[in-house]
């Protein structure tokens, strides 16, 4: 794709234009007066409102490209609250509508793509909410460079004064001011841009909302000033003036005039709640207005599409979660699968990676035109040619006997991880790539053989994934299609009307629907096409709520009938969907519907199938015979016997897969109607506690409990690592545990498990506890670890000394496991005639010299024994350890000599 260089703002923006003149953000004065209007207003219409469905409230990240190109000379750029905040250089920009680059397939919110242009003769005034850290030069340009792309030979603009704080600017753009910039505010329009030239210091900028509106179209609000002189004419988006000030957006001036009375145009401003305020130098008065802007959105049909080609035709969808869901990977290395994504980093030199399909028997692409692929890649979006470069995919295929491949022309894609879907059936001189020889369309009578995704073309080693791809047929129908829809900013009081339109234009057609209700949530509206010609449609949803009214598009095309010229009848599957799916315990519940319009009124059979955690599959059928009255509503003849449900155990810890399929009467295929990952739990439990209480044993206690076995009886494996190496244990759980069976539905009221095990070695012990599973796999759970310091008692034999035949052994032993207990004392004389030991002795005497170890001073002893015979004499003194710790401590031994 030879890439079109931005065009940089090397304009002097030196006139401030007094189009757009704010006044100084002053708080208003402390006296307010309120009235509140009687009826909420219109919000008027506003470009990115009527065209592209979504205002432009930086709520959400499609709100504007941040990426170098869309932006330029920007750093720190982020979306973030609802503003859009970064810092400026010399001179740089945004872009509130980008067009999209010139020499590529045109997506998303592209305003060069024909569906999303700018009528300039309509949407006249440009409104929004800026701040700047100070006073800046600046700019409002646009563009209507045919396909795409940014140049000033197909631009123009106008100057303003970005003045320093938060500030409501109201700009009427006309002739172009700048020159060699030839292009006036007229016709259709294709790209915006905000520009600002703060010099070489640079400025912080923020942008709070930006509205493109029809004059008049919204809410008028007289408005009076009996004081006289001069008046501020305010709006407020919250009750509070006290953050009414510069640095804090959500208010501003929309007009300074010294009459008396006026009027002002409330359409400048987005949809919401405010005050509007007459502010002089004495007071400010206040009116509450509501503007509104009803939001519709077709949900279906959309721009994903219907059935999915891998999962009807393959019975395998392209989510990426392992290797079947590719034929082959190409130009890459490092290839890795994991929590539903492929990923993988170029091959250093040639660049084009590309993840080719599986298309079995082959790919049918008059039928299954409609792809939709979430991808992304590390690093940032760069069009060069360099390493780090090649932001840009595209699609390739083939069919049997074609002696090259087919291919789209460069897809754009942008930074982080997103979402692109392109109509493959689109015309060549939207889709192809033109400097591609012999290239041919997508859609065509012949299969398709193979289908490739190219995602980048970086001939660097760049780390890039793919989450997701679906390559769906148009939506379809030969009788009643279930439209759904919704109000994206619902209020009450709403009406609807749907159109069936063949060109996407003047929302004009075949009438749907006029003055449906609108509910909160998702609606269904049921059209029965009968008699309606057969043809491609996009339907118009009209939403009006008082005198305001908004219309929307849907995404994707409808087919009626045989669906035009070229396209495939659709295939008469079975229809439905799982509309339950919900785990308790290891109960999982799944609900839904199913029919067939090959026999509507026949209550088809449903086959679950669960994918165990071991690999095993086991399947129940059932049979949707259930009411469902809304489905009988919307299939006039079906009747309402189409509802299943069944409740089943799903055995084994670990990740299920549940599938839902609505089996084939007639011509068609069984319908894959949904499928969910179910992680299903093990064993629960803990380890409440563990303490070295007696000589050699630990005390541990807890609770354990297995779903797939409730209030049974669980084993429960306790192993003790330490100094003296590592040792295990079986316990059994049958310990009342009322409290746990509270919480705990699986439990029981007998989950408590205790006992005693072997202390391994005096020092740190580590007590870990294990849940053994009642059923395979074996995939046993820990409870939780203890750490046990085990400790014996310590002391020392100060001295021994004799008198006649006698001895007196002297020294200290503290028992740290009850240290407010003397420790007990035994002393062993190895002598001529033997060994004898002497018991009873405790050391409870004032030591005030063993303070320091922080377990009192009464931890002395004197212990005196005989000494048998003449001759040497072996005097040695034991502390014995209660309470804990693993053995006696020897204290000491001295040799003494009796004569």
């Amino acid at each position: 794709m030879p890439v079109r260089p931005a065009v940089g703002l090397l304009v002097a923006l030196t006139v401030l234009a007094s189009t757009a003149t704010p006044v100084s953000a002053t708080p208003p004065p402390a006296a307010t007066v309120a009235a509140v209007a009687a009826a909420p207003g219109s919000a008027g219409h506003d470009y990115a409102t009527d065209v592209l469905g979504d205002p432009m409230d930086y709520s959400n990240s499609d709100d504007m490209l941040l990426d170098p190109g869309p932006a330029g000379s920007m750093s720190n750029l982020r979306m973030q609250d609802g503003v859009v905040r970064g810092r400026v250089g010399e001179a740089g920009y945004l872009s509130p509508l980008w067009p999209g680059y010139g020499g590529s397939v045109l997506l998303g919110r592209d305003g060069a793509a024909p569906q999303n242009q700018l009528n300039a003769d309509r949407y006249r005034t440009v409104s929004f909410s800026a701040y700047a850290d100070r006073d800046v030069s600046a700019g409002l340009f646009w563009f209507a460079c045919p396909g795409g792309g940014v140049s000033n030979t197909c631009g123009g603009g106008l100057p303003f004064a970005l003045r320093a704080g938060w500030h409501t600017y109201q700009l009427s753009p006309g002739a172009s001011v700048f020159s060699g910039w030839p292009v006036a505010w007229r016709g259709s329009l294709t790209g915006l841009r905000l520009a600002a030239s703060p010099g070489a210091g640079g400025a912080e900028i923020a942008l709070d909302w930006f509205r493109v509106v029809e004059p008049g179209s919204g809410a008028e609000q007289n408005w009076t000033n009996p004081d006289g002189g001069s008046a501020d004419i305010l709006w407020d988006a919250d009750p509070s003036s006290d953050n009414n000030t510069g640095d804090r957006p959500g208010w501003g001036v929309l007009t300074t005039s010294s009459a008396r009375s006026g009027t002002v145009d409330l359409s400048v401003l987005p949809a919401g709640s405010y005050r509007i305020g007459v502010r002089t130098s004495r007071s400010t008065q206040w009116t509450v207005v509501y503007l509104d802007a009803p939001l519709p959105a077709v949900l279906t049909p959309n721009a994903v599409g219907d059935r999915d080609f891998a999962t009807d035709v393959l019975g395998n969808p392209w989510d990426m979660n392992g290797p079947d869901d590719v034929a082959a990977i190409g130009n890459a290395t490092a290839v890795s699968y994991a929590g539903g994504r492929l990923s993988a980093t170029n091959t250093r030199g040639p660049g084009d990676p590309y993840v080719l399909f599986p298309t079995g028997r082959g790919l049918d692409s008059r039928v299954y035109r409609n792809l939709t692929v979430t991808s992304g890649y590390d690093g940032g979006f760069d069009l060069s040619g360099n390493p780090g470069g090649g932001s840009m995919a595209r699609v390739v295929w083939a069919r049997p006997g074609s002696a090259n491949p087919g291919s789209t022309d460069d897809i754009l894609t942008y930074s982080g991880t997103r979402t692109v879907s392109v109509d493959l059936g689109a015309a060549d001189n939207v889709l192809l790539e033109p400097d591609t020889p012999n290239n041919y369309s997508f859609a065509s009578a012949a299969p398709a053989s193979a289908f490739r995704w190219d995602p980048n073309e970086d001939p660097g080693t760049r780390r890039w994934w793919v989450d997701d791809v679906q390559l769906r047929s148009d939506f379809a129908t030969t009788g009643t299609f279930p439209i759904t829809w919704q109000d994206n900013a619902f209020r009450p009081g709403g009406t609807a009307r749907i159109v069936a339109d063949t060109d996407r234009s003047g929302c004009n057609g075949v009438t749907v629907t006029g003055g449906s209700p609108v509910a909160q949530g998702v609606n269904t509206t049921s059209w029965n096409t009968a008699g309606v010609p057969a043809g491609r449609y996009w339907l118009c949803l009209t939403i009006t709520r008082g005198a305001t009214s908004t219309s929307a598009y849907a995404g994707g095309v409808l087919v009626v009938g045989s669906g035009g010229a070229g396209a495939a009848p659709p295939a008469r599957n079975p229809v439905g969907s799982l509309d339950i799916a919900s785990l308790a315990g290891t109960t999982y519940t799944v609900a839904g519907w199913t029919l067939d319009q090959d026999d509507p009124a026949r209550s088809l059979s449903v086959d679950v199938y669960d994918t165990r955690p071991d690999g095993s599959r086991v399947g129940v059928r059932l049979t949707a015979d259930g009411d469902r009255s809304d489905i009988a509503a919307a299939y006039p003849g079906a009747g309402g016997r189409h509802a299943y449900a069944n409740a089943f155990r799903l055995p084994g810890a670990g990740r299920h897969q549940v599938c839902v399929f609505g089996i084939n009467v007639g011509s068609g295929d069984n319908t894959l109607l949904g499928c969910r990952d179910v992680d299903v739990p093990g064993p629960d439990g803990s380890v409440d506690g563990a303490a070295s209480d007696r000589v050699g044993l630990l005390s541990v206690a807890g609770w354990a409990a297995d779903p797939d076995a409730p209030a049974a009886a669980e084993d429960v494996h306790v192993y003790v690592s330490g100094p003296a190496g590592t040792r295990g244990t079986a316990l059994r759980t049958g310990q009342p545990r009322d409290d746990v069976a509270r919480v705990v539905p699986f439990a029981g009221p007998r989950s408590g498990w205790q006992g005693s095990v072997p202390a391994m070695g005096e020092g740190v012990n580590q007590v870990c506890a294990f849940a053994i599973n009642v059923n395979a796999p074996r995939n046993n759970p820990p409870l939780g670890c203890r750490s046990v310091t085990v400790r014996n008692d310590f002391g020392s034999l100060d001295v021994v000394a004799v008198n006649g035949s006698t001895a007196t052994a002297g020294g200290w032993a503290i028992n740290p496991n009850r240290p407010g207990e003397p420790a007990e004392i035994h002393v062993y004389d190895q002598g001529p005639s033997g060994t004898r030991g002497y018991p009873g002795f405790v050391a409870g005497g004032n030591r005030a010299d063993l303070a320091g170890f922080g377990f009192g001073t009464a931890h002395g002893y004197l212990a005196t024994i005989p000494l048998t015979g003449r001759g040497k004499h072996t005097v040695c003194a034991y502390a014995i350890t209660t309470g804990g710790g693993v053995g006696n401590t020897q204290l000491g031994c001295r040799d003494v000599t009796v004569n």
